[in-house]
């Protein structure tokens, strides 16, 4: 699944590489990975992200997500940036991705219900607490 491509040679970089700087995913463990999420029930699905996914790489991934669909929506960087409080390069990497992969990105994204990112409308408590963490980055 990763490759890699020299030892790491300080503690510094040993914590943060594990020594790792390359890599290298086969698409058949990506399908394997699609094909666990499609077979988990949407009530234990959750469950099954957060078992997986430390809380970091959960908020990226809603985040990024939420990012696409403000794209989608033809919002402005600096709309994105007063909502979400991503950075320029966060928002940059969507977009790059979008226009890459766009018929998969943008076909999976509209199949999910709209959102309305207007400044007037309130979301619920719930909704606010995620809203909140996400833009906390936590």
């Amino acid at each position: 699944m990763r490759e890699r491509k020299r030892r790491p040679r300080s503690k510094s970089q040993l914590l943060t590489l594990g020594g790792i700087s390359v890599y290298a995913i086969d698409p058949s463990e990506i399908n394997r990975l699609a094909k666990l999420i499609s077979n988990t029930p949407d009530s234990q699905l959750s469950k099954l992200l957060e078992a997986l996914l430390t809380k970091r790489e959960l908020v990226d991934i809603i985040r990024r997500v939420l990012i696409a669909e403000m794209i989608l929506q033809d919002n402005t960087y600096e709309k994105i940036h007063q909502n979400i409080k991503a950075s320029p390069n966060t928002i940059s990497l969507v977009r790059q991705s979008l226009d890459t992969h766009n018929e998969v990105l943008a076909n999976a994204i509209d199949q999910q219900p709209r959102r309305s990112f207007r400044d007037d409308a309130m979301p619920d408590p719930i909704q606010q607490y995620f809203r909140n963490r996400i833009r906390k980055g936590k």
